[in-house]
Parts: structure tokens; sequence; C-alpha cells
């Protein structure tokens, strides 16, 4: 884990781009005053967040939400041997064994008062194939959804379903990336949910947006997987997000847009691009994909 400044050039940086062979044109970039949050920005961060046992121990918990962004990042956890142990350090415990079918996984868990359904996202090559199934089709409850995300949560649906039964609490349905999107389909199956995302890419068309505009949904700044699937592309077009977003900015701080399209409008700025290339030019993962590690929500949501 690094922690370095954030500085998206201050007062005296300027971009300099060439208008003539005797002329140049400068012009000023957003200027934020060197502030600094918690930040990973390392590949086993973004590709192997689960290849860890430092749940619940890195940054301290905060709110209901902080709880949930931990446990979004548990849920890609070896399940047989760091779930149970790392559950037990937040006082819970899980309900029945977890959910693993033909590539979705999630785990039910309670603390004795409340419960938290988690769906794992997307680390593996099935999950990958289930992410570019980006058809739109009818919904078991209202409107259309992403064929290969309502696919993968069948698998489990039934299971799921069978265990809740037992359950009469407050229920909290939760997951990033993929995970993310599976949440957002189950909360709309379970009315009396309460939803938390994180890193959640667009599930369905308007409708079915609507149906989840009381769900909380987190985007750290330039996260691209957020920005997908893409509603300029002519096949995506009625793509929407539902729930309320809440915006982590560069500085780590959240927010709640008046103009959430133009919040994620910021990751088409030329300074983002400028940046996402010399990144690439130094060997190093661009923010529009280090934003989406796990770990860097749990940061933000802990305010560290």
């Amino acid at each position: 884990m690094t922690t370095r400044p954030i500085v998206l050039r201050a007062t005296l940086a300027w971009q300099i781009l060439p208008t003539s062979a005797h002329s140049r044109k400068a012009f000023l970039l957003p200027a934020e005053a060197f502030m600094t949050r918690a930040y990973d920005a390392s590949y086993d961060a973004l590709c192997r967040p689960g290849a860890v046992d430092d749940f619940f121990q890195r940054y301290p918990t905060t709110g209901s939400d902080g709880l949930a962004a931990e446990m979004s990042r548990l849920a890609y956890c070896d399940y047989a041997t760091v779930l149970a142990p790392a559950l037990a350090r937040a006082s819970f415990s899980l309900i029945g064994q977890p959910f693993e079918r033909g590539g979705t996984e999630a785990f039910l868990a309670q603390n004795g008062t409340d419960a938290m359904l988690v769906f794992r996202g997307s680390d593996d090559l099935q999950a990958w194939i289930t992410n570019l199934d980006a058809r739109l089709d009818d919904w078991q409850g209202t409107g259309r959804v992403h064929v290969g995300f309502r696919d993968a949560l069948h698998k489990v649906w039934p299971e799921v379903v069978d265990r809740l039964g037992d359950w009469f609490g407050p229920l909290t349905v939760t997951g990033h990336s993929q995970g993310g999107a599976l949440a957002h389909l189950a909360a709309s199956l379970l009315p009396e949910s309460r939803l938390v995302t994180f890193g959640s890419p667009r599930v369905g068309d308007q409708d079915f947006a609507g149906t989840l505009h009381q769900g909380r949904r987190y985007v750290d700044d330039r996260d691209l997987v957020c920005r997908l699937p893409h509603p300029r592309l002519p096949w995506m077009d009625a793509y929407r997000h539902g729930g309320r977003l809440h915006f982590i900015d560069r500085a780590g701080r959240i927010s709640e847009p008046e103009d959430p399209d133009d919040a994620e409008r910021l990751e088409l700025s030329q300074a983002a691009l400028l940046e996402s290339l010399s990144h690439l030019r130094d060997g190093r993962l661009p923010r529009h994909l280090t934003d989406h590690a796990p770990i860097n929500y749990v940061a933000a949501l802990a305010g560290a």
C-alpha cells in the first residue's frame, strides 16, 4: 500500500500544448491543493484482492457503508480458509455455507441483529465471460437487465431464497464490481433489503434502475467499470445506473452530486486522459483501472 500526494496540478502548474512552430497555448488544469489519501495502485490490489488476510485490520470499519465495503472486499477471499475467521473479527458469522455455483459466489452472514448478503466480483475467466454478455432481456421484476448478470444470479438464487427464509431481521445486499451488479438484481427481488454497491457497472434499463432509487452506489473517481456498459454505444444506449450516486473524488472526499452524469463525465477530461497515458508510458496501471481496486473503496469510506 502506498500513501502519496494526490495533486491535479496546483495553481502554478500548467499544461502546455503546441499550437504552431512559434507559439504555444497554455491552459490551467483543475487545482486540488496537495491533499492526500491512502491509495493502493498495485496490480495485486486490483487483480488479486482476496490474496491477503488483513480484512477488518488494515483500516477501521466506519459506519454501515464502511462495513459493506470491507465485506465486499472480503468476498474475494478463499472461502475455505479465510472467510470465517475474518468475519469473526467483525463479530459476524456465516449463515450456512457460502454459495458457489458455476462461477457465481456469495455468502450470507449475521451478527445477531443484522445480516449481509455479499456477492463476489470478477476475478476469474468465467466471471469475465459473464460480463461480456451485455444483451438486455426481460427481468422477472421490472424492466430489462444484462443477460450475463441475470444468468449468473439465477445459478445461486434458489439457494439464497431458501437460506433467507430463516432470517427476519434487517438485510443489506452488497458487492463490488460484478458483485455489485448481482447485488442490484438481488435487491430488486428483496424490496425490504438495503442496497450498497462499490464500483458496479450498469445493470439494466431505466425501468429497472427506477426500482432501486433508495440504493447507495459508490464510484471511486475515474473507475472505468462504473462507466460500463457505456450508453453512448448504439447497442447499449438503454443502460442506466440505479441507486443514488456517492462519488469519491481524487482527494477521497465523498459527495452526492446534484448531476450524477456530470460527475461521471470527469474521466473523459483531457487532464484525466493525459495522466492515464503517462502512467501507461511509465509502466504503471492507469487511474481508470486502479480506482476500481476494492481496497481503495474501503480506504475512502474509512477516511484514511
